[in-house]
């Protein structure tokens, strides 16, 4: 027990006892035993307190409990559950979930039962890879139950396929693939070597042996300074205030397998950096977007002891996520900064909570808050660049945030901020799509400008990657192609795969995946049931006399304009009046509200777009797409002059590169005015799509021409200074603004 007070107010203070009890007597039937064998009542389980003192209370949260056998939700592939779950607050409520799928969706599909049974007593997470549905089976489940579920419940499909995969796929089928594996790695976020024991993070403990292995720190001239999260075999995440130009530190080596600092493991592995690169939109007083990339000299070789974390792809983390670590060899605030690793469980906490405690000012969109609202337990000076890890449904560990700032350490209402995975994948995806298997002969840190890298006209010659046409990206696995899996825009890896099917068997097989289409009605209706479609390909109609239009082959579907064939808009369920095409077309579509248009901008240029028909209200089934291109090394700056969207039906769409759909960096909706948004690409797009229902006003905004670097900051006499060096106690303006209003922001440097 330690009891401290501070230098004003005194009370009445405390008193209790202390009595001697046998161990041997345990902890009894309404308490828990600790790993330590410390004894606390089984009520302060899971409630957000370290009570045991080793987290042990904690760390396996929200409890698994044994799979009752309700129907054919007994036949699942595992005996252990957990509550609450995205799809279930607790059992009672998944068993009238279940009772009224049963009757509502019966027959629509075979393996209806199956999902709805995984989705409401999900497999325990707790004890490695999971048993979850497939995503091609998610989806033909959902094109044949959706409508029918949504007539008797009044209620939306809930499942979103885009939460599963198709990788690691079992006999029983289903899927123990992670969701956030992103590289391809199939290991990301499992711990092979861990063994639950127990014996700066202020209020942690030590961590384990293989606890974390994706866990690295950084250091300059032998001493550890941040910590860092290995991601893949070439990269690291860490925060951008631990490499920036400002900081205090140089990056000598990564150091990975090893759990203290001042001694050496038999699983230490240690690599120079090569290329380092910091988030062109990272602001050093603010702190948003405090997130840098480290591409190693040498590939890591993956072992029980250091393999990499998932990458969080989903932009509802509380909801998602009901566990998470923080670790790292920050100052404890007790005993220093420790020599070993240490560890523990925080909780997220939502994004308006957050606001309302830290300020709306002070908090970003790339940001998000772990811990807890009472203090007591936070990361802390020295854990900078070290992972939030959070245990996802799928049942392995995902990178959420990068330990960030706070004000102070552990303080009540002061929860600490980390930079938020899910809001900054564009950044980390365009960095490595572009810079893979680029090592430099010399160490340099750069501010990241993704401009026309993320084009490129000409494929590789002589590559042995397998070149997709659409847009010639390199899928540079061989084994990735026929493998399920989409790595090209237009699907093109996945198709003409052949495959040998089950012999004397009446269905229509799937070659991509061997899957029996037991109803011949379902092939050639238009809703794909094969992975690669091919159940919806080569289907032959006789079209109209005289038609002037586009046939469709997989639905018949008529494209009614000629000028929408090869547009970069899919109008063909299969895509195919955009495969094939030869060059780039700007469409000129005849329906008004359909439309493609191409804005070029040239330096120092303002342009505005608005909405169609705007300031009136827009069409109902409004699709369009702008094009954006700004010159080489600039980007573009949108700032929102008017916003009145249909709140979650109407929404515009902004990203990164030249494809539509693909690096998004925002989506809006409602009639909030956006923040501006800077696009860190010179060729950016932007998409306005609206519903059959309801119209409001729609948009108006500016469009900026930019330099792809905002490194520059004006000081009052005309100078300026690099915007990373400002708060790190020198005076770079002559008048010492640089330094002014620094106090309030307690970076963990």
């Amino acid at each position: 027990m330690r009891f401290t007070s501070d230098d004003s107010v005194t009370h009445q203070g405390f008193q209790l006892q202390l009595t001697v009890i046998p161990r041997s007597l345990g902890c009894g039937n309404d308490s828990f035993t600790c790993i330590n064998n410390n004894c606390v009542l089984n009520s302060l389980t899971c409630d957000g307190y370290n009570d045991c003192g080793d987290f042990s209370d904690e760390e396996y949260c929200p409890p698994c409990v044994p799979l009752e056998n309700i129907g054919e939700c007994g036949q699942l592939p595992y005996d252990r559950t957990y509550f609450s779950n995205q799809y279930s607050p607790n059992s009672p409520q998944a068993v009238l979930s279940y009772n009224f799928i049963i009757h509502s969706l019966q027959g629509c599909h075979p393996r209806a039962i199956d999902l709805a049974c995984n989705l409401l007593f999900p497999e325990c997470i707790h004890q490695g890879p999971t048993n979850r549905p497939c995503y091609s089976d998610c989806v033909n489940i959902t094109a044949h139950c959706r409508e029918l579920f949504e007539q008797h419940s009044n209620m939306s499909w809930p499942v979103n396929c885009k939460d599963f995969t198709d990788k690691g796929r079992t006999p029983n089928g289903y899927c123990q693939g992670a969701t956030g594996d992103l590289f391809k790695t199939d290991i990301c976020g499992t711990r092979p070597a861990y063994r639950q024991k127990f014996a700066e993070i202020v209020g942690g403990v030590d961590a384990n042996e293989g606890e974390f292995p994706w866990m690295v720190y950084l250091k300059d001239n032998g001493s550890g300074f941040c910590g860092g999260t290995l991601i893949s075999s070439e990269w690291v995440v860490t925060a951008a205030h631990c490499v920036s130009s400002g900081s205090r530190y140089t990056v000598d080596e990564v150091v990975f397998g090893n759990l203290n600092i001042e001694s050496t493991s038999p699983y230490r592995l240690s690599i120079t950096p090569s290329q380092i690169f910091i988030h062109p939109d990272y602001d050093s007083f603010t702190n948003d977007a405090d997130i840098a990339l480290i591409q190693l000299s040498t590939l890591v070789n993956y072992t029980d002891y250091i393999r990499p974390a998932c990458l969080a792809n989903s932009s509802q983390e509380t909801t998602v996520y009901k566990q998470c670590i923080v670790s790292g060899w920050g100052n404890t605030q007790i005993d220093g900064y420790p020599d070993h690793l240490q560890k523990a469980v925080v909780g997220l906490i939502s994004r308006i909570t957050c606001g309302s405690l830290l300020g709306i000012e002070s908090f970003t969109d790339n940001m998000i808050c772990a811990g807890y609202e009472r203090g007591d337990i936070d990361t802390c000076d020295g854990d900078s660049g070290g992972p939030l890890a959070c245990e996802g449904p799928d049942g392995r560990w995902h990178l959420v945030g990068v330990t960030s700032w706070g004000y102070g350490c552990a303080e009540p209402g002061s929860p600490g901020v980390y930079a938020r995975v899910s809001e900054l994948l564009p950044f980390i995806l365009g960095v490595v799509k572009n810079y893979a298997g680029s090592v430099p002969p010399t160490l340099g840190t750069t501010t990241a400008s993704l401009t026309n890298d993320m084009i490129s006209a000409t494929p590789p010659a002589n590559s042995s990657c397998f070149e997709c046409a659409s847009n010639y990206e390199c899928v540079y696995d061989p084994s990735w192609v026929c493998d399920g899996i989409d790595d090209c825009d237009n699907r093109e890896d996945e198709l003409n795969c052949i495959a040998t099917p089950p012999a004397n068997s009446s269905c229509f097989e799937c070659a991509s995946d061997y899957e029996c289409v037991p109803d011949p009605s379902w092939v050639c209706d238009g809703i794909d049931d094969c992975f690669n479609r091919e159940d919806e390909l080569n289907c032959t109609a006789t079209p109209p006399a005289n038609s002037s239009c586009f046939e469709c082959a997989s639905d018949y579907e008529c494209v009614p304009d000629p000028s929408w064939v090869c547009d970069g808009i899919d109008d063909c369920f299969n895509r195919e009046d955009e495969l094939n095409c030869t060059g780039t077309t700007t469409a000129s579509p005849t329906n008004d509200t359909i439309s493609v248009s191409v804005v070029n901008l040239t330096v120092g240029e303002t342009r505005s777009i608005s909405s169609p028909n705007y300031p009136n209200e827009y069409p109902n089934n409004a699709y369009y797409t702008w094009y954006i291109t700004a010159p080489s090394n600039y980007s573009v700056l949108i700032t929102f002059i008017a916003f009145n969207l249909e709140s979650g039906y109407d929404h515009l769409s902004i990203g990164n590169g030249h494809t539509p759909g693909n690096l998004v960096a925002k989506t809006f909706s409602g009639q909030d005015i956006p923040a501006s948004l800077r696009l860190y690409s010179s060729n950016s797009w932007m998409r306005f799509t609206s519903d059959y229902s309801v119209k409001r006003q729609g948009f108006q905004l500016q469009l900026t021409v930019i330099p792809g670097s905002l490194d520059l900051v004006v000081c009052p006499d005309g100078t300026s200074y690099n915007s990373t060096a400002r708060c790190n106690s020198i005076d770079d303006c002559n008048d010492g603004s640089d330094e002014n209003n620094c106090s309030k922001y307690f970076v963990f440097f």
